[in-house]
């Protein structure tokens, strides 16, 4: 190789680590400071340097827009009908709001040979989830529940019994009951 051919090689490779260390420490949202949920943008309380660090700061949003976001969440509609699991899973997760949690809080077999699959949705700054029950047959999932509840308290347990949905705690304490249609 001749000494020319050696300073444009060194020049490139000089050329392609310095581009890399520069969008290396490039911010992941730079000046970004709205995000996007259901169509609509979220004006953020201030730029972050990463996804992680914007996802472990409670005041992550401009109070202003909890409402609107809240109310957007809550009208949301995943479905009534969902062929598969991973159907039912992407419909439900969907909703949650980017940095919020959702949790595939249990399946419970029933005698009739069905299952009941829960999805526990997080309604940013409201201290409650949003509820979505299905119930699994061999034709399919159907949404079967769709309610909100608070944070605080955990349903442990879902039981089908003459079409009366019922949750329970884990103490075994009715939480909620739930009359499906026919």
């Amino acid at each position: 190789m001749k000494n020319s051919d050696w300073a444009v090689f060194l020049v490139v490779v000089l050329a392609i680590v310095v581009y890399s260390h520069y969008k290396q420490n490039q911010p992941v949202a730079g000046d970004e400071t709205t995000i996007e949920y259901r169509g609509e943008r979220f004006q953020l309380s201030k730029p972050y340097d990463s996804y992680e660090t914007y996802k472990n700061d409670p005041n992550n949003l401009v109070a202003s827009e909890w409402p609107r976001l809240q109310r957007l969440l809550l009208e949301a509609q995943p479905g009534s009908w969902f062929q598969t699991d991973e159907d039912w899973s992407n419909a439900i997760s969907a909703l949650e709001f980017p940095g919020y949690g959702a949790i595939y809080c249990c399946d419970s077999e029933q005698a009739d040979g069905s299952t009941l699959k829960m999805i526990c949705v997080e309604i940013p700054h409201a201290g409650k989830d949003r509820i979505f029950v299905g119930r699994k047959t061999s034709t399919g999932i159907t949404l079967v529940d769709d309610f909100v509840f608070a944070e605080q308290v955990s349903i442990e347990s879902l039981e089908l019994n003459a079409n009366v949905l019922r949750y329970r705690a884990r103490d075994g304490s009715l939480l909620r009951e739930h009359e499906l249609a026919k």
